[in-house]
């Protein structure tokens, strides 16, 4: 039992999270009161890096935080750090990554013919071209961010690499960076791009620094994003609080997913204590009418973010196997069966179920076909390495 009582006798629970607009249903709980109507005094504990949410929750200085898709996996293998089991109990929707590049590449993006601007398929071969150029005359590899080694962000961008023909281990140069940081780095000259949420794409393009030539869902629209994690342990000792924590989780992913109150959102998130960004840069991001160039141009991208809705918020293990054979596909752990059959005990879609009474599991839905056409077979995952490892030039 939980013995740490807060405001009203409420039990309390202390929640990480970093300053991303994808973080809005964990801000919403603690704020419009839907925490405290399951008896929980909530207390949102911002971070500075996903490093730190890794760290803090391993000791136990946060009971659960909002995590990468890939850290509770990463976390229960005990891939490069601790191995501390961790499970995945609630998803806080979809999309919201953006990749963008700097505006120092532009005229050399323009140079290769290849119409970068037109889509994020042109913008990936125009880039191509353009580290083609840039080793045949000497100069060094581009340097690209994303902000863990265990991310979608990292996923995704060398996802969107290798298809189009960029070797990210041989090619590029990938490194972390906090998304906090993302735009001073770029602005200082030390990145040429990155894969982060928003709202720090948007904010590098109206700084005039950057175009966003991607987004999450051009990459694959199923893949899993940020998810509710927390120490196995923690969990088991405390089945009662969870259940009343995701109620109030899957009731402020609903809250946000409501256009009426959507203006009510933006202000919750401008709040310095939360995202901080301006509010024109949050509606942004919330209406998927991304500006993505310097110039103004804008794209319309209406499922960009995605909090609620179906079985939106159930952690799906069947995508969060498609974490895992990127984690096999660039090395971070080897292939094995028994690694595979970990996903469904990291990734409890029964736990939200049993807590809102919500039917259907989320695992065997149909997903839709990543950016180069491929389905992915969860089913066979030792199939889909043999198809993907190799980059084609």
């Amino acid at each position: 039992m939980n013995m740490d009582r807060g405001r009203e006798g409420h039990e309390v629970v202390r929640a990480g999270f970093l300053p991303l607009v994808d973080a809005a249903p964990l801000i919403v709980a603690a704020r419009r009161g839907l925490a405290a109507a399951e008896a929980i005094d909530l207390r949102l504990v911002r971070q500075p890096s996903w490093a730190s949410v890794r760290d803090r929750v391993n000791v136990g200085h946060l009971d659960v935080a909002q995590m990468l898709a890939g850290m509770p996996l990463a976390a229960s293998l005990g891939i490069n750090h601790l191995k501390v089991p961790t499970v995945a109990t609630f998803a806080f929707g979809r999309g919201g990554n953006v990749i963008a590049l700097s505006r120092c590449l532009f005229a050399g993006l323009d140079e290769t013919a290849q119409g970068w601007r037109e889509s994020p398929v042109t913008a990936g071969l125009a880039l191509r071209d353009l580290i083609r150029q840039r080793a045949t005359a000497g100069k060094p590899p581009l340097v690209l961010a994303m902000v863990f080694p265990f991310s979608s962000h990292n996923y995704e961008l060398r996802y969107w690499l290798a298809a189009s023909g960029i070797d990210p281990d041989r090619d590029v140069r990938i490194v972390v960076i906090p998304p906090s940081m993302m735009v001073d780095s770029l602005r200082a000259g030390q990145v040429d791009g990155f894969c982060v949420g928003e709202p720090w794409g948007s904010l590098a393009v109206d700084a005039g620094l950057a175009a966003i030539v991607a987004l999450k869902h051009d990459i694959w629209p199923d893949a899993p994003e940020k998810v509710l994690g927390a120490r196995t342990v923690w969990a088991e000792r405390h089945p009662d609080l969870l259940r009343r924590l995701l109620r109030a989780l899957h009731a402020g992913a609903e809250w946000c997913q409501d256009p009426d109150n959507r203006e009510d959102l933006v202000g919750l998130l401008a709040d310095e204590a939360h995202v901080g960004a301006p509010v024109r840069i949050l509606r942004r991001a919330l209406s998927g009418d991304l500006v993505v160039h310097p110039d103004g141009t804008v794209r319309h991208a209406p499922d960009f973010l995605r909090f609620g809705g179906g079985r939106m918020n159930l952690p799906d293990p069947a995508a969060a196997t498609w974490v895992l054979s990127q984690m096999m596909r660039w090395g971070q752990v080897d292939y094995s069966e028994q690694a595979v059959r970990m996903v469904s005990e990291v990734y409890r879609a029964d736990l939200l179920e049993d807590a809102t009474g919500f039917p259907g599991a989320a695992a065997g839905r149909d997903h839709a076909p990543l950016m180069d056409g491929r389905y992915f077979d969860p089913g066979n995952v030792r199939r889909y390495l043999g198809e993907v490892r190799p980059i084609v030039r």
